[in-house]
């Protein structure tokens, strides 16, 4: 009956509602209650049947319950208490030191008010740090366990409990504080050095990423063709880089009841520790422990319920690692490869198109490999899909066929990492020999992922109703289809490829159907606004929150339409705010026309100017009007500029009916200079200046433009208060309707 299954399924629900929904003492009392209720139903009564699942069920739901907060006061209580304080800390580095944008950051430990945690640590400054350096200071401590900011929530899922920025000078104790971990740390360095050594700088990175989890040096273009070509997990240590070295282990040593589970788990504790406890590696590595416990033991090893033994385990050790994505993501392909993966491996199997191929025949092994490689790859794509998509944005959909193409060279490409790192470390020569031709095998992953991510529908994207429709649809079949007794597999793929293919075409084809359509991409405190008009497509600025991110949300965006190359791409000025995301999004979206304000000298537009194409900027030195059937975009200059606000384009996009003004950042000065130099017409739609500050969007241009709506492009909880109240008072008064990106996200006008 799977008794643990159950127990798991009903702990995690109990964790998951605890960090999502709602925790505190109500809970604890509650989930003790029913804790009380559960153990005398179970002794006492002691149920049968489906009886007795519904109260192991509940036994574990309210065990989680009490356990998720109890947790907490036993180990983060007191952090959460000094949440905001400004503290004299020291902290103890646990992982080699990375650059960031305003200084140094590192894994650490720290011990406040008792309760010693997990921490992120940020130095101001530049300093290369150590495993088992000691950092004290002043730190300001922020807490990101349940309850903290739904930014800082993502660390506690991970482990870390704390987020320490420095707010004095620190002392540095190098090597004050050693030990296994500190080695381990310090040996992975090692390896990771000795690949950059061996390896040709096109295939270092991704080998170091394939052996030690690594993704540092992946490049953005790398790591995007392998998430939409879906094979994006061979970047990151799991259970995969486990079953393989498992797989080598077997041949050697076979099923010996002692050798085994001996050489195993020493492996087991070697791969955990060197690749950082990785989530997805501490579930494979529980797993296959538990089979090895049972070899030895000589007793039956099932599979769900080692599934459900590792996943309640690591939720014991830390409950919230529920909202982790590695563990989400790992549990449910496991759970889709147990489950899934044989009905549709024998469906294939059972094809008429391979009724020719006799079992033992070269055609029936070809047939049970590719219909066993798709099932499980497929088995294990279906149950990921809901949390890739709920995490990334994105589904890819060609994943089961870049598996199964480069799977298989994967595996050799892994054994011979392996080997000549080793080599490498005492014959050099013979290590870069190997290391150089197995070059060519990397090389051939990255080609297959990159042919096959360049294919229209490679991916479906969450940023489109239709496509959210279809996961739900297909959420809902595949419950169905798990709960019949008698499984329709073929039914089941039909239903899915066929309602994909619809979403898909009404995807590309619901956008052309609209005169026009102007869309405020919720980048967070950035801008990127699309315009689009009788088949052309216009994109103004691409910067938020994080660069990459920007170009991500604007580059998924366009490719969930159709688009790949854009007709303009307009630069109102050199902020990161406004073209931080620009170099990125150029690596998946190409433009015909890149309109570049004038130098400013910053930094920013040095590094866009080196990252574009030159052959296709034009310079907006004066004032241009692009014009095509019944649409007309005019790019207007700034009279006067004496800061890089000041230097912002203006853009005014008219159709019949529609008329939308751009102003940037431009502040209450420009916007002034604009009127008196150029006959602003009213206009139905207006882009608020400078994310909503009060210093743009002035009552002059209000009154000057009179606009039906307002769109305000602003981050959620920005630590400038934008939108401000006086802006938002302007607005109420001048009868427009507000639309924030903050509130409702993407922001999308059209007729």
């Amino acid at each position: 009956m799977r008794k643990l299954v159950w127990f798991s399924a009903g702990f995690a629900a109990a964790c998951a509602f605890s960090f999502y929904i709602f925790s505190g003492l109500g809970l604890l009392i509650a989930g003790g209650l029913l804790l009380l209720l559960t153990l005398g139903v179970l002794f006492l009564w002691k149920p049968e049947g489906k009886r007795q699942i519904a109260a192991i069920l509940l036994f574990g739901l309210s065990l989680g319950s009490v356990w998720f907060q109890v947790y907490g006061m036993l180990n983060y209580s007191n952090v959460a208490k000094q949440d905001g304080k400004t503290l004299d800390l020291d902290i103890t580095v646990t992982d080699y030191s990375y650059t960031t944008n305003y200084g140094t950051a590192a894994d650490g430990e720290v011990t406040v008010a008792g309760d010693t945690v997990d921490c992120k640590l940020y130095l101001s400054v530049f300093e290369d740090l150590e495993p088992g350096d000691r950092v004290s200071g002043r730190f300001l401590l922020r807490f990101t366990g349940p309850g903290a900011a739904d930014e800082q929530v993502f660390y506690s899922s991970e482990g870390v409990f704390a987020l320490c920025y420095s707010r004095s000078d620190v002392r540095i104790s190098r090597g004050a504080e050693q030990g296994i971990m500190t080695s381990m740390a310090k040996l992975r360095h090692q390896i990771a050095e000795t690949i950059d050594a061996l390896f040709p700088q096109d295939t270092a990175a991704l080998s170091k990423a394939l052996l030690l989890g690594d993704t540092s040096d992946i490049s953005y273009d790398t790591e995007t063709t392998l998430e939409v070509s879906g094979i994006v997990h061979v970047v990151s240590v799991s259970g995969l880089h486990v079953s393989i070295i498992f797989a080598l282990l077997y041949r050697l040593f076979g099923r010996h009841r002692f050798w085994m589970p001996f050489i195993g788990i020493l492996a087991l504790v070697f791969i955990s520790s060197v690749t950082g406890f990785s989530v997805s590696i501490i579930r494979s590595c529980l797993m296959n422990g538990l089979m090895l416990l049972a070899l030895a033991l000589n007793r039956d090893y099932d599979h769900p319920t080692g599934l459900a033994f590792s996943a309640g385990t690591m939720l014991m050790i830390n409950p919230c690692m529920i909202a982790a994505v590695g563990f989400q993501l790992s549990v449910a392909s496991v759970f889709g490869i147990l489950f899934f993966s044989d009905s549709i491996g024998g469906w294939l199997e059972d094809r008429n198109f391979w009724a020719d191929s006799k079992p033992g025949s070269f055609l029936g092994k070809i047939r049970r490999s590719v219909s066993g490689s798709v099932g499980v790859s497929m088995g294990a794509t279906l149950f990921t899909a809901p949390f890739t998509a709920l995490h990334f944005g994105s589904v890819s959909l060609i994943g089961f066929l870049t598996n199964y193409l480069t799977l298989y060279v994967l595996t050799l490409v892994f054994y011979c990492i392996i080997l000549a790192v080793a080599l490498g470390a005492v014959w050099p020569i013979l290590g870069t020999l190997v290391s150089w031709c197995l070059s060519w095998g990397i090389r051939y992953v990255l080609w297959i992922a990159d042919l096959l991510g360049s294919i229209p529908f490679a991916a479906a994207y969450t940023c489109n109703a239709y496509t959210v429709w279809w996961l739900v649809f297909a959420a809902v079949m595949i419950l169905l289809f798990i709960l019949r007794r008698k499984k329709p597999v073929g039914t089941l793929l039909i239903c899915l490829i066929s309602t994909l293919f619809l979403s898909g075409v009404a995807a590309h084809v619901e956008p052309k159907l609209d005169s026009w359509r102007m869309t405020a991409l919720d980048v967070g405190q950035g801008q990127c606004i699309l315009l689009q008009g009788d088949g052309r497509t216009y994109m103004v600025d691409c910067g938020g929150d994080h660069d990459q991110t920007a170009a991500d949300i604007a580059a998924e965006y366009l490719h969930s339409q159709g688009i790949y190359t854009l007709d303009g791409l307009i630069i109102t000025h050199y902020d990161r705010d406004h073209m931080g995301g620009v170099p990125y999004l150029l690596q998946r979206v190409s433009a015909d026309a890149l309109y570049l304000p004038q130098d400013d000298g910053s930094a920013e537009y040095d590094a866009l100017l080196a990252a574009v194409d030159s052959d296709n900027v034009i310079w907006v030195t004066e004032d241009i009007t692009v014009q095509w059937e019944a649409c007309d975009l005019s790019l207007y200059v700034p009279v006067f500029s004496d800061s890089s606000n000041e230097t912002s384009l203006t853009i005014l996009f008219q159709r019949k009916n529609c008329d939308i003004l751009i102003t940037g950042d431009q502040p209450a000065a420009g916007e002034q200079l604009l009127m008196l130099t150029h006959a602003l017409p009213t206009v139905d739609i207006l882009v608020a200046g400078h994310h909503g500050a009060n210093g743009s969007t002035s009552q002059k241009l209000l009154d000057r433009v009179a606009p039906r709506a307002v769109v305000i492009s602003v981050g959620k909880d920005n630590h400038y208060h934008h939108p401000a109240d006086a802006l938002l008072e302007r607005l109420d008064a001048c009868g427009s309707t507000v639309y924030r990106t903050d509130l409702l996200g993407n922001v999308v006008i059209k007729e």
